[in-house]
């Protein structure tokens, strides 16, 4: 296991996939560990995965994408798309809330009840643009964690937003679902011409990012 500095500076952007190398089933289940366990606000887990590793709907979704993506996409191992639910609804929050309950969750909590009904109070009475923009954030942040967790499992990643969203969600029957596209996220291993493997990073200097009070 390497430590949180030595992956951060080794993850970058895979820019090709060598597409006869297929991640084994066991390193399958802890990509599928990393996604379930993404932080969210709240706990909400308004994220949803789509797994694709079928050949035939990579290829769809590739023609569903810009001209660049297309071979990141048919020569990866798997791609995932990053979805994020249509809206906030108590039935869904409701389940949240049970299987909270079933592992321990409130074991410190005095009003279990009313974190439920506190938790779907304030989402639930938020504007829909608003719903979907606080939504879309728990993508982002499930983004992030899952990026830094796959380059500790040696699998090169490619977070796309180079895609149409709407025709994705029609090929995947994700509007149906009440879910909505964010990213695509190739996964795989690097193939001869990924040309941004060992380009040195850079990045603008710390007193430009990041300030101290």
């Amino acid at each position: 296991m390497q430590d949180i500095i030595s992956l951060v500076n080794s993850r970058y952007t895979c820019k090709d996939y060598d597409p006869t190398k297929k991640i084994s089933a066991d390193d399958i289940e802890k990509v599928k560990e990393i996604l379930i366990k993404s932080p969210s606000s709240s706990n909400t887990q308004s994220s949803h995965f789509v797994m694709v590793e079928s050949d035939e709907i990579k290829r769809k979704i590739a023609d569903c994408s810009w001209e660049a993506n297309y071979n990141r996409i048919v020569h990866a191992s798997h791609v995932i798309l990053f979805c994020g639910m249509n809206g906030y609804n108590e039935r869904y929050l409701m389940e949240v809330y049970k299987q909270e309950k079933a592992d321990g969750r409130f074991d410190k909590f005095t009003s279990e009840e009313a974190y439920f009904k506190n938790r779907a109070s304030l989402y639930m009475s938020l504007p829909y643009s608003e719903q979907i923009a606080h939504i879309d954030a728990q993508v982002n942040i499930a983004l992030g964690f899952f990026l830094l967790g796959i380059e500790g499992l040696g699998i090169n990643a490619t977070p796309m937003g180079g895609f149409v969203r709407g025709k994705v969600d029609q090929l995947l029957g994700l509007t149906d679902r009440r879910l909505h596209s964010v990213y695509l996220v190739s996964i795989g291993y690097a193939g001869e011409h990924d040309f941004n493997m060992g380009i040195k990073k850079s990045r603008l200097p710390e007193k430009t990012l990041i300030t101290v009070m």
